[in-house]
C-alpha cells in the first residue's frame, strides 16, 4: 500500500475568536446601515470578508481563515438572530439578514 502524505498544521493557530466576532459584527452593522438607507436589509458575507482586514490586527490576519469567519458568523447568528441564506445569483456567497 502506498503511503499518502497529508498536509496539516504542525503548530496550533492562536486566533482571538472574541475579537474576530466583534470585527465581523461591526462590519455587518456598518454594511447593514448603508444597505438600510438604500432600502435593502441583506448583507453579502463576501463584502464583509473583504473589509475584515480593517478590523483584525495585522499580526492575527495570516491565521484568520474563512472557516474561522464562518464559525464567528454562525455564533453571531445564534446570539443576534441573524438569518443566513444562500445567494441564488452567486453560488459562492451568503446573504445575511439582520433583524429589524
Amino acid at each position: 500500500m502506498a503511503q499518502i502524505k497529508i498536509g496539516y498544521a504542525k503548530v496550533a493557530k492562536q486566533v482571538d475568536i472574541k475579537g474576530l466576532k466583534t470585527g465581523v459584527w461591526e462590519l455587518l452593522q456598518d454594511v447593514d446601515g448603508e444597505a438600510r438607507k438604500a432600502g435593502a436589509v441583506q448583507v453579502s458575507f463576501q463584502e464583509v470578508l473583504q473589509q475584515l482586514p480593517s478590523k483584525v490586527e495585522a499580526s492575527q490576519l495570516p491565521d484568520v481563515s474563512f472557516a474561522y469567519c464562518f464559525i464567528s458568523l454562525l455564533h453571531l447568528a445564534n446570539e443576534r438572530g441573524l438569518e443566513i441564506a444562500d445567494d441564488k445569483d452567486r453560488l459562492s456567497d451568503l446573504r445575511v439578514t439582520m433583524p429589524r
